[in-house]
C-alpha cells in the first residue's frame, strides 16, 4: 500500500497471521468466563508455538514471554480497577472474589496472577485516596 508506516507497525509486519489477539483472554473472561477464557489463552499460546516453532529456542521464549505478558496486560486493565474500586469500597467479598478467579487463570502451565500482584494492587489502591 502506498500510505506511510507507523514507527511501532513494521514489527507486525514480520510475524505470522494470528487466529488470536492477546485482548481476546480478556474479553472471554469478563463475557463468558473462567473456562472460556483459559481455552483462549491455550489456543493463543499453542498459536504461537506453532509459529514460532523454526526459530531459535531464545527466540521462541521470548516470544512467548511476551505473548503471555500482553494476555496478564489486558486481564489487569480490566480487573486491576473493579478490584480497586471493590477495595476502596470495603467489599472485600468483591476483592477476593476478583483474586480467587484470577488466581486461576494458567498460561502455558503457570499462574497469570500470584499473591505479589494482588499485594501490589492493594497498595495502589491505598495510594489513590
Amino acid at each position: 500500500s502506498g500510505k506511510p508506516q507507523a514507527e511501532n507497525e513494521e514489527e507486525d509486519d514480520k510475524e505470522p497471521t494470528s487466529l488470536y489477539k492477546a485482548s481476546d483472554v480478556e474479553n472471554a473472561l469478563m463475557e463468558k468466563g473462567l473456562d472460556d477464557a483459559l481455552s483462549t489463552a491455550d489456543a493463543i499460546i499453542k498459536e504461537v508455538k506453532e509459529q514460532t516453532s523454526s526459530l531459535p529456542l531464545k527466540e521462541q521464549e521470548k516470544k512467548l514471554d511476551a505473548k503471555i505478558s500482553a494476555i496478564k496486560s489486558g486481564v489487569t486493565s480490566q480487573y486491576k480497577k473493579l478490584y480497586i474500586a471493590a477495595f476502596k469500597r470495603k467489599d472485600f467479598k468483591e476483592t477476593q472474589s476478583i483474586m480467587r478467579l484470577l488466581s486461576q487463570i494458567r498460561v502455558n502451565g503457570k499462574r497469570l496472577f500470584t499473591q505479589d500482584d494482588f499485594k501490589s494492587w492493594n497498595k495502589d489502591a491505598q495510594k489513590k485516596e
